[in-house]
């Protein structure tokens, strides 16, 4: 816990020096910049900053570990988690004001960011289904693409467009990918009407045209699900 947070809770700590400095960005800095060993009540020689970049350090470094101690934890205090997040608790600690700003921002968030809550729906799908998915350069690649498809809504003033897999993710006969190179975006109608099905043989340039939903519907072609 920092210093100056320590304080307010231990109104009797005695400071015996101002200031102290940093064994890791060799700063000098205030006391209050400092945390407190819980056990010896004594103040750590790293600053509250460097302390929480190691730790933020350590655990990109060891994110199974990490993973596995959340997972410990939240097995452990479920229902105290799950409570504490609960509008009960809110209502019980008189903060629904908090709760109502808490939703706020989460559907701004959500409005601001929607082509990173599509690809991570598409990545929880993927995963779901035992296939890869793509990270790194990839990933960012097929952000633009979401991000390309929400520009063009917002412009329209509904969901006009959607993001298709030109190979389907399930088909009885081809099994596509979740990389940019397989997605397009065409109508939201095209897709609806498309779901899992895939015309092979077909030019790439009349995908996701009004020439590719007449064919969908269309007995002419073969249409493989």
């Amino acid at each position: 816990m920092i210093l100056k947070d320590y304080i307010k809770l231990n109104t009797n700590y005695i400071i015996n020096q101002k200031t102290k400095t940093c064994i890791e960005c060799k700063k000098r800095k205030s006391v209050l910049q400092y945390d407190v060993r819980n056990d010896t009540k004594k103040i750590l020689n790293r600053c509250h900053k460097c302390v929480s970049n190691q730790k933020m350090l350590w655990k990109k470094n060891n994110r199974d570990k990490v993973l596995i101690s959340s997972k410990k934890r939240y097995a452990k205090y479920k229902k105290e988690i799950c409570y504490k997040m609960s509008p009960a608790f809110y209502k019980k600690e008189g903060k629904l004001d908090v709760l109502k700003r808490k939703h706020e921002r989460g559907k701004k968030h959500y409005q601001k960011n929607k082509h990173y809550y599509s690809v991570k729906s598409a990545k929880q799908r993927a995963l779901r289904k035992k296939q890869t998915f793509p990270s790194g350069v990839e990933c960012k690649e097929i952000l633009k693409i979401y991000k390309e498809r929400n520009k063009l809504n917002k412009k329209f003033g509904f969901n006009k467009y959607s993001v298709d897999h030109i190979i389907p993710l399930v088909n009885k006969n081809v099994c596509g990918l979740h990389t940019a190179i397989n997605l397009k975006i065409v109508l939201t109608k095209v897709n609806l009407s498309k779901a899992n099905k895939f015309i092979p043989n077909l030019p790439s340039y009349i995908y996701g045209t009004k020439k590719y939903y007449n064919l969908l519907n269309s007995k002419k072609y073969i249409i493989q699900n």
